[in-house]
């Protein structure tokens, strides 16, 4: 058996063999995946994939052929398809097909399955017929790889046809026709030639031992010069370095007394601004005092206000007595108004003189509490209306609505009693009560004025802010009528 010729481009001129080389696959002895007895042609075609990967090229189908040899291809880059490697796996998928079938790629079967390293394949030839007298075993694979030739899994064995290919390491030679290749003078001569030989190889290794000697001498000598060299080079360096920082420290310096001088600057504006702060807190100090005084004497003239608005309303309270029933209704200067504003079965005047009276004490409390109504009311007795600019009643000229009952609509007049529970609702939200029932007009009118009775009887006792004590002491207040 004689293996593949291993010259060409497997030598230094193509030491690489990677996965962007490859550019052709050529099958060899098929055998076709049915029964022997088959008739059927055989198609094939082969897809490329990394080693335990998915496949990122696919061949076309060859009909009809057990050895096919399938077109050239360009690999291209694709993501995940590493070109630069030198492994791969091929699988040739086959099946017998009839003429009348179409089939899928999907529907073909898996023949071979090859782990190829390219490394591993020995060298063929230079062309397709380099390669034409070997006989490669069944399902065998050629690869074709750009400008390094054909290559082939080992063992191929080769199969000479005659004795002009067999070369003369294959002839037969008569046995009786050999005789000696040397006699004695030819042995000397190749005994003094070995001499020669050997006497030359330890002159040469003396000379090469020599030569060596000398080299690591001028090695020794060109280190030193360079030696010195880059020493000469390493003191130009810090010589350099030393101008550069003595410069640099120069303008260190001429920085620092700038700054120097900026500091006294700096420390003489501070020592003005630390006199005009001190300037500042002491102006600081007496306008707090004065402010002080000032908020003694406004706590103290808000505190007589407010006695004195609680004297008045208790007065008003006095001038327009109001008093609860057996019947739980309330009466005031004597009228009974009832409650919940259910006003049927009463008498006209009796009604709507109480809401006058409701109405023009409810006007005089906001009057001297200075609190501005919602719903303005004018109290003239028993003819006492209220105005209502908020709403939208549907009549732009109709805003003013009577508190009593004779010549008005009654919707009217129940209109102008919720204005009027909504005046006093606004009183008791202003002092921070909640009305008893928004609908009950004098209760919540005597609720109001019962928590100024309660104010009136803690006047006595509430505490009296000192500084305001020595400021009322020290001048004399206003006589409050």
């Amino acid at each position: 058996m004689a293996a593949p010729s291993s010259d060409g481009p497997t030598g230094p001129l193509h030491p690489q063999r990677r996965l962007r080389h490859l550019v052709g696959i050529f099958g060899r002895n098929f055998t076709p995946i049915e029964h022997q007895g088959s008739s059927l042609p055989f198609h094939s075609y082969f897809t490329l994939s990394p080693v335990d990967g998915p496949p990122f090229y696919s061949s076309e189908v060859l009909p009809d052929t057990v050895n096919p040899t399938w077109r050239e291809f360009d690999l291209q880059p694709k993501e995940g398809v590493n070109l630069g490697s030198s492994r791969l796996t091929v699988h040739v998928w086959g099946r017998c097909v009839d003429g009348s079938q179409i089939l899928q790629k999907d529907d073909y079967e898996l023949m071979l399955k090859w782990d190829v390293d390219l490394y591993g394949l020995e060298f063929l030839g230079y062309d397709l017929d380099s390669f034409a007298k070997y006989h490669h075993a069944p399902d065998s694979l050629v690869f074709h790889l750009a400008k390094c030739g054909f290559f082939h899994a080992p063992p191929c064995e080769a199969s000479p046809s005659n004795d002009a290919e067999r070369g003369p390491a294959y002839r037969c030679v008569d046995r009786a026709k050999v005789k000696l290749s040397y006699n004695k003078a030819t042995l000397i001569r190749i005994n003094t030639l070995q001499r020669t030989i050997a006497q030359t190889e330890a002159n040469t290794q003396a000379s090469i031992a020599r030569s060596a000697e000398c080299a690591r001498a001028r090695q020794v000598d060109i280190d030193l010069r360079s030696a010195v060299e880059k020493m000469r080079v390493v003191i130009a360096l810090y010589k350099d370095e030393e101008k550069r920082k003595k410069k640099a420290n120069g303008d260190e310096r001429a920085r620092l007394e700038a700054l120097k001088r900026e500091q006294q600057t700096a420390h003489a504006i501070a020592q003005e601004s630390h006199a005009a702060l001190a300037a500042g807190m002491q102006e600081l100090r007496e306008m707090t005092g004065k402010l002080n005084e000032r908020r003694g004497l406004l706590w103290q003239v808000q505190s007589m206000v407010s006695i004195r608005q609680t004297r008045i309303i208790l007065e008003l309270s006095q001038i327009f007595p109001m008093q609860q029933m057996k019947n739980q209704n309330y009466t005031i200067c004597n009228l009974e108004l009832p409650n919940k504003s259910d006003f049927s079965g009463a008498d006209e005047e009796a009604v709507a003189t109480a809401l006058g009276y409701v109405a023009h004490l409810t006007f005089m409390i906001a009057k001297y509490l200075e609190i501005p109504f919602r719903f303005p009311m004018q109290p003239m007795c028993s003819r006492s209306t209220i105005k209502d600019q908020i709403s939208n009643t549907g009549e732009r000229d109709r805003t003013t609505f009577p508190l009593f009952t004779k010549g008005s609509p009654r919707p009217q007049f129940d209109h102008g009693v919720f204005l009027l529970n909504k005046n006093i609702q606004q009183l008791l939200t202003h002092c921070g009560l909640a009305a008893v029932d928004p609908t009950n007009t004098i209760p919540n009118l005597y609720l109001l004025v019962m928590h100024y009775m309660s104010l009136n009887n803690q006047a006595p006792t509430r505490n009296v802010h000192p500084e305001a004590t020595q400021l009322v002491m020290g001048c004399a207040l206003p006589t409050l009528p």
